[in-house]
């Protein structure tokens, strides 16, 4: 693993790539459950189970933010990210900006963002922020 001093610049670029895609996977995926809690046919149990939902993927985009200023203050090394992690990020938050907000498709913006957090674990391996 590399600390930032000890990478070149475009592995600290493809870096901050994954970085940006994973918050903007987890923002979406968000803001796609808030959206669906404040349609009229959001059931009060289905809301809860959202706003359950959407409560672990902010804790989630709190441990990036964390993971990227203990890289940032040069106190954790990565795995620069590799063409394909980064491509698979690309893939996951275009899919999870196509997807609409019916209830049924909400299982599948969540899977598609613990995948990206998945990713983004990788580049970030053993480490608690």
């Amino acid at each position: 693993m590399k600390k930032k001093s000890e990478m070149k610049a475009g592995e600290i670029q493809r870096y901050y790539k994954a970085k940006t895609d994973t918050r903007e996977n987890l923002v979406a995926s968000i803001s796609k459950l808030e959206r669906r809690n404040r349609r009229l046919s959001a059931e009060p149990g289905e809301a809860a189970e959202n706003d359950l939902k959407i409560g672990v993927l902010r804790a989630d985009k709190a441990e990036v933010d964390a993971h990227v200023a203990a890289f940032e203050a040069g106190r954790h090394g990565v795995n620069p990210p590799s063409s394909e992690q980064l491509e698979t990020l690309k893939t996951l938050v275009t899919r999870v900006e196509q997807l609409t907000v019916e209830r049924r498709i909400l299982e599948e913006v969540v899977a598609l963002t613990n995948k990206a957090l998945g990713t983004f674990k990788e580049i970030h391996p053993g480490q608690t922020a």
